[in-house]
Formats: structure tokens, C-alpha cells, sequence
């Protein structure tokens, strides 16, 4: 008979081009994107973070309780960008993109030993869908993009291991060692996956699945292997729990549901996903918070309907038709651990987020393409129909991805649609803050002033939106103390402190406000506790031992406590030079303190530095009449 298969090199070209015209859409469909800068929390995970500066930080990254998530894998591979390219966002977005594009693959192989023939199609799918816009142009979302990859990865060893021990046990032969080299990639994998995000804890149910769809009896001994998967998964999925509730802050009255309430919370979130799947707008970084509390019997109806499609899908499944009953199973089961059933931090500011379903979105693709390979009889429909859709995906993937350009066009966007998002005002303000403070190093005071104002309304809106954010009362500080109104400043910077009491920062804010508006005493006692908290900061460090050289109260001034702080900063500028001299005047050793600053003063004449010089002029003038500075 003859080979009526195409040639081989026909069959290898047809993958390659597929792979190649995916590629450049996907590339063409996150241009907007590239390079737009960083975003919310990325600043505490990459710009900030001082764990990805040296192989020190790298070390702890391992160790709990340092970085904000236990995800040694995911800081680790931060770690290294960071020491490619440093915060350039383009690097961050480069390689995210490069991820989520080995997904689509591995998607497409995974699916294809599954034996379905549309893999490519989902894989293409998956790739171009624009409800992973936010997985992929948010840097922090690397844990989304590198945890799927070396889940994807576990699964496709997976199968291919199941295949080949059947095969050997059916043979009556015991299996090689080969492949028990093969299970034990797959646990490496796997606990790979777990390390750059615990929801992938997930795939030893996905893998039971996956099984159930390629037939054959599920026996003890077929499940056994998977044990140990269950086992770690599980304890994955608890320290996660405890770091979220003890660590991150998913605790408090934010949290308490009922249990009714945490079923319709669930159902609605399981109900909202397909929906901007099948029809994808809008789509937000921050969508509505439900409305749980005190909900009526009516409003209970999305758990009648999950529950009622829940049961179709097992009659379905019970009469033979496997393929979408398992689909929406594995849909479900995925999303589990952002069902609201467990507490989780971001449930403070919505139950749903575009990058809480990129696993779980292949349950509905596949339940989707499956419907429509069964449903569509041409083969020439179904391409048709299959490059329409496709190339509909990349279009909405380019116009989301452009909300990604800058982190305040994304947060104008949310609030456009949802204007009680008191996430997105807030985070308009801090940008308005940070636009501003750089127009005042640019020398344009007019243009940061308008800048403060605007913040504050912002930020003052996000408070009457919800009350006692910390970062908006730190926010509005900054803009009253820009804009002279020190008093309003003062009240949300102890307002910041006080929700934020193990923060640094907030206490050194309140610590600056208290000494701009007179209270000495109280200022010197925050910047101690500044101090307490991060003990190599010179910026609590100089003004407190300034005000304890100078000050003309008797409660505050310690000039022998002065002098250890000063000697003990690091590097040595000219004011902490100028403040170790005042510290050595208010002991009466007024020849060390001209002995500082004489050579000072001499050097910063001789820079062309008049703004200083005047200063410790005066400073000098006082030291030589034996006199200590009184402020």
C-alpha cells in the first residue's frame, strides 16, 4: 500500500511555521507593553528590594520570613535579573513574555499526549489571550509565568511516565530505572513549581485527571506514585496559608465571612472567570469587590447555578462524554485556592484578578475549542473560525497590553470602570507623588506643585472611599508637608505610623513631621524607634543625633549620645561632619569641634559651594567664643 502520509519534511515545517506566526503575534501583541515600568508592589519585590543586591541577599532569599512570599525559586531568578539589568522594566517584561511563550508550547505538547488534535489551537490560544496580559506585562507575575512553566513541565514527564510504566507493567516486566529517573524529574519539577508558587499544588489532582481522560482503570497501584505529590502539595498549601495570615496580613475583620458567604463568594468567582474568558472586557487590574455582606436568599443564586452545572458536567461525565466534564473539573480545581475559601491578602481588594486564573484558564479554553472541534464539521470552517478567533485574541491582548505602558494610564483605567476602586485612586496618588518629587530635583516647582495637589485629592478621595489605608495617610503627608500645610501633614503621618508600627519608613515620617512642626522631644523619640527597627539608617540616624547636639531642652538634648551616633554613620558628608562638631561643642570641646570644622569649611569654599559655607561659618564663630549651638 502505498504512504499516503505527508512527507516528513512537510510534517516538521507545518509546527514550525505554526510556532513561528504564534511567536511574532505574541511579540506584535505585547509591544505596548515593553518597557512601560513597574507597578504597584514591584517595587517591594524588585526595585526595593535589598535581597537582590549581593550573594548575601541571595542566600536569605531561602531562608522565610525575608522576602514579601516564601518563593525562593521565583526571588532567586529576580536575583539574577537584577544583576543583569537592574530596575530596567524591559528586561523584567522581556523575560516574562519569553515564559509565558514556553507555556504555550509546553500547552500544546502536554495536550498533544493527551491526544487531542486542536493542542495547537489551545496552546495558540492560551498564548494570545488577553486575560494574561496582566500575568505577563506585571513584573511581579513572574511567579504566575515561571511556576506554570515548571508545572506544564511536570505534567508532560508525567504522562509520559504513566505511559511507559503501564506499558512495562502490562508487559509483565518490572519498570527500568530509566524510568524512575522520569518520576523523579517529575518531582524535581514540581517542587520547582512549588517554590515559585504554591497553587500549583493543584497538579496531582490535574494529573488524576488527565488519567481519567485517557481511560484505563485508576487503580492503587496506578495512583500510587502520585502520593507523594499529594503530600507535598498539601504542606505547600498549609506554610502558604500561615505566611499569608501571619506574614502578609490576610487576617482581621477584612476576613470574617460566614461560611454561606465564603460558598457565594466562591460561586461567583467560579461563575466570573468564563465570562471574561468567552467575552474578555473589560478587563481590569482592580474589578468591583462583591458585595457579600448581609446578602439577601435572592442573591445566592450563582450557587445554584455552579451547583447545577457542576452536577450536568458528572451526568455528562457518567454517559460516556469525558472531554469537558473534565475540562471544567480541572477549571474548578485549579482556582480552588482563590475561591475565597482560604484567606489570601488581595481579598481586601477584590475576590477575582486576571492573574488568579492563567493555570485554571486552560479547564475553559480546552472545555471552548473542544465544543467547537465537536460542534463544527469542516475542517476548512474550523480553520477559518480558528484564525479569526485567534488573531480577534491578539488584537485585545495589543490594546490591553498598552494599559500596561505605565503603571498610571493602568490605574486610570481601572478607575475608569470601577470608581469606587479605592486601590487604583490610591496608587494614582503615590504615582502623583513620585511625578512630582522628581519635577523638584528637575528644578520645576510649579509643575510638582500642581502634581501635590492632585495627589492629594486623589489620596484624600481613596480615604473617603475606605478609611485607615496607611500608605494613602503616608502619601497625603508627603503632599500637605510639600504644599506648607503642616499641621494636616502632621495628623496622617502619626496616623501612618500609628497603623504601620513595625515600618520604618512610617515611623521616620511621623519622626520628620513632629521636628518640621516644633515637637522636638516626640521627634527624637520616633527616630530611636526608627532606628530600632533598621539601625543602619542614616537618615534617622543624623537628625536625631543633630537634634541631641542642639537642642536647647534639657529633656532632649545628649551630646555624649549625639557623638556616638554621628561617628557611627557612614558615609561621612559634610552634615555629619557639621553634626559631630556640634555634639563635641555641647561636651565643651570646642578646639576638636573648630579642629572638624575649619578644613570643612575651607574645602566647600573652595568647591564653589555657598549654600553650606554660611552655615558652619557661623558654626565656627560660635565655637571659637566657646559657645554650643541652642536650637
Amino acid at each position: 500500500m502505498a504512504d499516503t502520509r505527508e512527507p516528513l519534511s512537510k510534517r516538521s515545517a507545518q509546527p514550525a511555521l505554526w510556532i513561528a506566526v504564534v511567536a511574532l503575534a505574541l511579540l506584535a501583541a505585547y509591544w505596548p507593553s515593553l518597557g512601560g515600568g513597574f507597578i504597584w508592589d514591584d517595587d517591594a519585590h524588585v526595585v526595593d528590594n535589598p535581597y537582590l543586591r549581593d550573594l548575601a541577599g541571595l542566600a536569605q532569599i531561602w531562608l522565610p520570613g525575608h522576602t514579601p512570599q516564601f518563593y525562593p525559586i521565583t526571588f532567586s531568578v529576580f536575583w539574577l535579573e537584577y544583576q543583569l539589568w537592574g530596575a530596567n522594566p524591559l528586561g523584567y517584561d522581556l523575560v516574562n513574555l519569553a515564559l509565558h511563550g514556553a507555556n504555550a508550547l509546553l500547552v500544546w505538547r502536554l495536550f498533544g499526549l493527551l491526544g487531542l488534535r486542536w493542542a495547537g489551537v489551545l496552546a495558540a490560544a492560551f498564548a494570545l489571550h488577553p486575560l494574561h496580559v496582566e500575568s505577563v506585562a506585571w513584573a511581579m507575575e513572574l511567579k504566575n509565568v515561571l511556576s506554570g512553566f515548571f508545572y506544564l513541565a511536570a505534567g508532560i514527564c508525567y504522562v509520559r511516565f504513566d505511559d511507559a510504566r503501564e506499558a512495562a507493567l502490562r508487559a509483565g516486566a518490572a519498570p527500568p530505572p530509566l524510568l524512575w529517573r522520569g518520576y523523579a524529574a517529575v518531582l524535581g519539577l514540581f517542587a520547582l513549581a512549588l517554590l515559585s508558587k504554591s497553587v500549583t499544588a493543584t497538579l496531582p489532582a490535574a494529573l488524576v485527571l488527565a488519567l481519567l481522560y485517557r481511560g484505563g482503570a485508576l487503580s492503587l497501584r496506578r495512583l500510587a506514585p502520585l502520593a507523594p505529590m499529594f503530600a507535598v502539595g498539601v504542606g505547600a498549601a498549609l506554610f502558604t496559608m500561615l505566611v499569608e495570615r501571619d506574614f502578609v496580613g490576610a487576617r482581621g475583620t477584612e476576613f470574617a465571612f460566614s461560611t454561606a458567604e465564603r460558598l457565594l463568594i466562591a460561586a461567583r468567582v467560579l461563575l466570573f472567570y468564563p465570562q471574561q474568558l468567552l467575552a474578555p472586557h473589560p478587563l481590569l487590574f482592580c474589578y468591583p469587590r462583591f458585595q457579600i455582606a448581609g446578602a439577601e436568599f435572592a442573591a445566592f443564586w450563582p450557587v445554584a447555578v455552579a451547583l447545577a452545572i457542576g452536577a450536568l458536567a458528572l451526568l455528562a461525565y457518567r454517559k460516556g462524554w469525558r472531554g469537558a466534564p473534565l475540562a471544567l473539573a480541572f477549571y474548578a480545581g485549579s482556582l480552588f485556592p482563590a475561591l475565597g475559601l482560604i484567606d489570601f491578602y488581595p481579598m481586601i481588594y477584590s475576590f477575582v484578578a486576571d492573574h488568579f486564573a492563567y493555570l485554571p484558564s486552560l479547564g475553559v479554553l480546552a472545555f471552548a475549542v473542544g465544543s467547537g472541534d465537536y460542534l463544527l464539521g469542516s475542517p476548512g470552517l474550523k480553520r477559518a473560525l480558528a484564525g479569526a478567533l485567534l488573531l480577534a485574541l491578539a488584537g485585545l491582548t495589543w490594546a490591553h497590553s498598552a494599559n500596561f505602558r505605565d503603571a498610571q494610564t493602568l490605574y486610570r483605567h481601572s478607575i475608569a470602570h470601577n470608581p469606587d476602586g479605592h486601590l487604583c485612586v490610591a496608587l494614582v496618588g503615590t504615582e502623583l507623588i513620585k511625578q512630582a518629587q522628581l519635577e523638584l530635583e528637575d528644578g520645576a516647582p510649579a509643575a510638582a506643585r500642581a502634581h501635590f495637589e492632585e495627589a492629594k485629592g486623589f489620596s484624600s478621595l481613596a480615604l473617603a472611599l475606605k478609611e485607615d489605608q496607611q500608605p494613602t495617610h503616608f502619601d497625603l503627608a508627603i503632599a500637605h508637608f510639600a504644599l506648607g500645610e503642616a499641621t494636616a501633614g502632621l495628623a496622617h503621618a502619626e496616623r501612618s505610623a500609628e497603623l504601620a508600627p513595625n515600618q520604618a519608613q512610617a515611623q521616620w515620617l511621623a519622626a520628620r513631621a513632629l521636628e518640621a512642626t516644633g515637637r522636638r522631644a516626640e521627634a527624637a523619640a520616633r527616630y530611636r524607634r526608627v532606628l530600632a527597627l533598621e539601625p543602619a539608617r542614616s537618615d534617622a540616624a543624623l537628625p536625631l543625633a543633630w537634634l541631641l547636639a542642639t537642642s536647647a531642652d534639657e529633656a532632649v538634648r545628649s551630646p555624649q549620645e549625639a557623638l556616638a551616633l554621628a561617628r557611627g554613620i557612614a558615609p561621612r558628608g559634610p552634615n555629619v561632619v557639621r553634626a559631630e562638631a556640634a555634639a563635641l561643642a555641647a561636651l565643651g570641646r570646642f578646639e576638636q569641634a573648630r579642629d572638624l570644622i575649619e578644613p570643612l569649611l575651607a574645602s566647600l569654599r573652595a568647591s564653589g559651594s555657598p549654600g553650606f559655607t554660611s552655615a558652619l561659618a557661623r558654626d565656627l564663630e560660635l565655637y571659637a567664643r566657646g559657645e554650643a549651638l541652642r536650637e
